[in-house]
């Protein structure tokens, strides 16, 4: 973890997931990156970054107990410990997830909002390579959380995502879609209080086509 103290003040963890090799032309989507983070208490996440040298399509991080997914940190097959972002995000949560093939950025929150990653974290990472160029290439990925101390909290955060699986886009048009989804009802039925939502952040996931995406919360 190293010697800043996250209970009293400002810090920043950073962890480099190492080198990994792509061919030309090659596209590998069954891979998983792992940080056990070894955090003795809570961590309050303000802003995440991720750097990268190029080839990464697209990645989805995910924070589960340490004794979860459980390997040797660095990279192998997600299929090697049955991972699926679905059952990470509800036994954690989510971290973030990667703008299509950004190499630098980041995701920082307004002052005093944060995701909570609990005590004795795992950090793993979906990853999606794709190098389209006509040679094979070598490149890494860095990970930081920034978080706040305690007393500079004000909005614990939670995450959630939406998908719409029925898109279809012929080919050769400027296609627009759109879906509308009813969150009240169920939050209502199942929580048992008002639906009260504050919308903090939004990623869309979108590729090099994509000209436009607007939301409304109603």
């Amino acid at each position: 973890m190293g010697p800043c103290d996250p209970d009293r003040q400002a810090c920043h963890f950073t962890h480099d997931f190492g080198a990994a090799e792509v061919k030309a032309g090659e596209e590998i989507s069954d891979l998983c990156y792992s940080w056990t983070v070894g955090n003795p208490s809570e961590l309050l996440v303000n802003s995440t970054e991720q750097n990268n040298d190029g080839a990464y399509h697209h990645s989805n991080w995910f924070f589960v107990p340490e004794t979860s997914f459980v390997r040797p940190d660095g990279q192998f097959p997600c299929s090697a410990i049955h991972f699926d972002e679905v059952t990470a995000a509800l036994l954690g949560g989510v971290l973030l997830a990667q703008s299509t093939q950004a190499e630098k950025e980041e995701q920082r929150f307004a002052p005093g909002a944060v995701v909570r990653v609990p005590a004795n974290a795992r950090i793993i990472g979906s990853v999606h390579l794709l190098n389209a160029s006509p040679t094979d290439r070598k490149t890494g990925l860095r990970l930081t959380m920034h978080t706040l101390p305690p007393d500079q909290v004000t909005v614990p955060l939670t995450p959630f995502r939406l998908t719409y699986y029925d898109l279809r886009l012929p080919p050769m048009r400027r296609t627009e879609v759109g879906g509308a989804c009813d969150l009240r009802a169920p939050y209502e039925k199942r929580i048992g209080e008002p639906f009260r939502m504050h919308l903090y952040f939004v990623l869309p996931h979108y590729h090099q086509l994509g000209r436009r995406f607007h939301l409304q919360l109603l």
